[in-house]
């Protein structure tokens, strides 16, 4: 097993990968949970928070290639791979297309859980959010995607985020039970 100080390139046959922000989010609600395994962090160098692995990369200029070795080192030899992020982003939407790329070439399944941005976060984040699941679900085996527009009643902001991101830590816990169960089958 590795160490905390070694958190990509650890032995689980399932991954979790938070990226950016929201996927951050979500996964550190089940940091620590005894049936799931320990899920990685991904995001910025600018970002504040705690990751296990920062990106140095300008995504406006594309990943670089150290970037993307960090990133199929912690896909590498994952037979499952779930991807939790937001979109509309940049974090989100430029890196978790890549991973799940990477998880897809490594040998192994992919699922993505994405959030959708806001409506009233505008166009440009709306467009983003749709190019990514127009162009990069190829690389994909499911597809779980949570509108935060659904839960959107009068409710305050950090209860819809909390439904939102109650749905995601569901979601993720279905794969990795069905997953599990799936291997107990073989």
């Amino acid at each position: 097993m590795t160490s905390t100080a070694e958190p990509y390139g650890c032995v689980s046959a399932v991954r979790i990968l938070g990226i950016g922000g929201a996927g951050c989010n979500v996964v550190e609600q089940f940091c620590g949970h005894p049936d799931l395994p320990r899920p990685l962090r991904i995001g910025r160098t600018g970002e504040g928070r705690p990751l296990d692995l920062r990106l140095g990369s300008d995504l406006d200029a594309g990943l670089s290639n150290d970037d993307r070795g960090r990133l199929a080192l912690a896909v590498a030899s994952a037979e499952l791979t779930i991807v939790v992020a937001g979109l509309g982003g940049n974090t989100g939407s430029y890196v978790a297309p890549c991973v799940a790329t990477l998880a897809r070439r490594s040998g192994g399944r992919c699922v993505q859980v994405y959030c959708l941005p806001f409506s009233f976060e505008g166009e440009e984040r709306r467009a983003r959010s749709l190019r990514v699941l127009t162009e990069h679900n190829r690389a994909v085996d499911q597809l779980r995607i949570f509108s935060h527009d659904e839960r959107l009643q009068d409710l305050p902001f950090d209860v819809i985020l909390a439904r939102t991101d109650a749905a995601m830590v569901s979601a993720v816990r279905t794969v990795v039970s069905n997953h599990r169960a799936s291997d107990r089958r073989l």
